[in-house]
């Protein structure tokens, strides 16, 4: 067992080789752990509020990190090789709920109770885009091959990310996943799972 926070744990993040993982709790505080290793964590000095949202690019390189300070409202990105603070994502107007890297790594995406998700370039850490769903987002998610990005909240929007465009809007719902082909997208919204056919936007399996 992993010891070392001392309030709950609010969210996890694997390295993309298995080998480290990454935890951060309620006071905010950003572990790495060598998971073959065991208890000694490296503490990432981070954000200062309410953890909200962990993701680890798939190189496995960079650590995103946000939290629910709606006076920094900004993601933080980490070298996990020297644990040193390498940019600062700053755009949104309230704090960031949830964070994801692009398949390719070279993009992440973020969401907002500002109603709009926000698509930035990593190595220059500007911001390419911003989709606007017009109400709070919790959760982002790319489709396999990065072209289409979902958002859930109070609504579920999905875009086109060369265009901009909408593409689909399956409500009322939360969580939102791609398959890992790529052809369908699951919604969740209290007890209940929706699943959409990606090519035709129509529901499946009901």
């Amino acid at each position: 067992m992993l010891r070392g926070h001392t309030t709950i744990v609010a969210a996890l993040a694997f390295a993309p080789d298995g080998r480290s993982l990454v935890s951060g709790d309620r006071d905010s505080l950003v572990k790495m752990w060598d998971v073959a290793a065991g208890p000694d964590p490296n503490v990432l000095a981070g954000p200062t509020t309410f953890l909200t949202s962990l993701a680890v690019s798939p190189d496995g390189k960079t650590l995103a990190v946000s939290d629910a300070d709606d006076h920094d409202r900004t993601v933080k990105l980490w070298d996990l090789a020297s644990r040193h603070l390498i940019g600062v994502l700053r755009g949104h107007q309230r704090f960031v709920y949830c964070t994801t890297f692009a398949p390719d790594g070279l993009t992440v995406a973020t969401g907002s109770p500002d109603g709009t998700v926000r698509l930035w370039d990593v190595a220059t850490r500007r911001e390419l885009r911003a989709y606007r769903a017009n109400d709070q987002i919790a959760w982002v998610a790319f489709a396999p091959d990065g072209q289409l990005l979902a958002a859930g909240g109070n609504v579920a929007r999905v875009w086109d990310v060369a265009t901009g465009r909408e593409v689909a809007h399956p409500n009322p719902w939360m969580r939102v996943r791609f398959s890992p082909d790529g052809t369908l997208l699951a919604a969740s919204s209290g007890g209940n799972v929706g699943l959409w056919d990606v090519a035709t936007w129509q529901k499946a399996g009901s």
